[in-house]
């Protein structure tokens, strides 16, 4: 096909399906080595597909949404008796959630300021969440039935931008900042175009927007700014892990290049320990007590690369 496509949801590593444009849905059952192609099941726009076990939905323009309890086998249609385009849908164990707002055709903005949510995949309720300078929700995600973020990002005619992180701790009910970035330069602006945001665990989760990624190491609680290039950072090394006593070695997959700044987070996310300009070779960790922590390596402020530790005496 050439038709854009939208958002790929894996059911298994064999079982994936993907949507796109003018109603396209994509199946692939061998990993993606072979797809079968079906685009009668609607003429929109569709924009995101999830699945949880047997259980998934496709949500796509002009309140076009379609549900499936058979892996994907069959699909029926939902009425939300609304014509808003529906967009990044996110389902956790007892809940799906998605987003209702405008959804540009070319795919270039999403607005949203509603979500509507299922507990029983029978009755949907909706609730509004606040948005910043009236940017516009882009993207959503829930980590489990109470944890959520979602993601809102637009340019001004300031020659500015801002993005935004809104975290819920009680399913939808109430949001908070999680981050806020702002850019004052018309050559790197956020826009409300695509975006995405993941967790691959509990503490550790991904966003992106206007080809800038961010990444959190703690649940949520703080972000770090990074690009493209830093996912081929270089690596790094901490033993023993766990301690065993008040050292710890860092030790760098190559000779360090450049003047690294070294930092410890608690489990909560709170800085305990820095140490700048670090090189290979040990490290006093005698003033943390014993617990879980999260080492996070920073050149000139730019997140590198993160490892988790133990100490343990």
């Amino acid at each position: 096909t050439t038709e854009n496509l939208f958002s790929i949801a894996m059911i298994s590593l064999n079982n994936i399906w993907i949507v796109g444009h003018h109603g396209m849905v994509l199946h692939s059952t061998d990993g993606g080595n072979n797809w079968v192609m079906n685009n009668t099941l609607s003429s929109e726009q569709l924009n995101s597909i999830a699945f949880k076990d047997n259980r998934g939905y496709i949500a796509g323009n002009n309140g076009t949404l379609l549900q499936s309890n058979d892996y994907g086998n069959t699909w029926q249609p939902v009425s939300l008796s609304i014509i808003d385009d529906l967009f990044s849908l996110s389902m956790t164990e007892s809940n799906t959630q998605l987003l209702a707002g405008q959804a540009n055709e070319e795919y270039v903005a999403y607005f949203a300021d509603e979500i509507y949510k299922t507990e029983d995949d029978s009755t949907w309720t909706n609730y509004y969440v606040p948005n910043f300078m009236d940017i516009g929700v882009a993207n959503l995600y829930f980590l489990n039935d109470n944890v959520g973020f979602y993601l809102d990002a637009a340019a001004a005619f300031c020659n500015c931008s801002h993005m935004n992180i809104f975290k819920t701790t009680d399913s939808g009910q109430t949001w908070s900042i999680s981050y806020q970035a702002s850019t004052y330069n018309s050559n790197s602006p956020f826009f409300s175009g695509f975006s995405d945001l993941i967790f691959v665990n509990d503490t550790i989760g991904y966003a992106y927007v206007s080809s800038k990624f961010f990444k959190t190491i703690n649940g949520g609680s703080s972000w770090l700014s990074t690009s493209k290039k830093d996912f081929n950072f270089e690596s790094f090394t901490i033993y023993p892990n766990p301690s065993h006593g008040n050292t710890i070695n860092l030790e760098f997959s190559n000779p360090a290049t450049s003047d690294f700044t070294f930092e410890i987070s608690n489990i909560s996310g709170k800085h305990v320990f820095s140490v700048e300009r670090i090189e290979n070779g040990p490290i006093n960790i005698s003033s943390l007590e014993n617990g879980l922590y999260f080492v996070t390596i920073l050149d000139d402020g730019k997140f590198i690369g993160s490892e988790k530790f133990i100490k343990s005496n």
